[in-house]
């Protein structure tokens, strides 16, 4: 990388989090976020590794880091259009992925 270049960081949050506390602690989501967690710790491939993007940067030296978070929906559940578009989006490439992923699957 050239002095001056940058680079864009993205990926989801883990372990789930829920901003208007409809996502109880017990739900099956959460306990099943939780152990996906635990699993990728223990292989060694942590999925909470965004979570620690900013410290690795400045790390290895990079300067004048710039941190932008995005609300992503999980769902179609929230009113607002904007984040209801954003969930069917993901919604959509979800089961599209799915679809696909097992097709080598006999």
């Amino acid at each position: 990388m050239q002095p001056g270049g940058f680079i864009e960081l993205s990926d989801p949050i883990n372990p789930v989090v829920c901003d208007d506390e409809t996502l109880p602690e017990n739900s099956p989501l959460v306990k099943w976020n939780r152990l996906l967690l635990e699993a990728s710790q223990k292989l060694g491939a942590p999925i909470n590794s965004a979570l620690k993007y900013e410290e690795q940067l400045k790390q290895a030296g990079f300067v004048n880091i710039v941190k932008h978070e995005f609300k992503w929906p999980m769902n179609s559940w929230p009113k607002d259009r904007h984040y209801k578009d954003l969930s069917m989006f993901d919604d959509n490439m979800l089961h599209s992925r799915g679809r696909g992923a097992d097709k080598d699957i006999p």
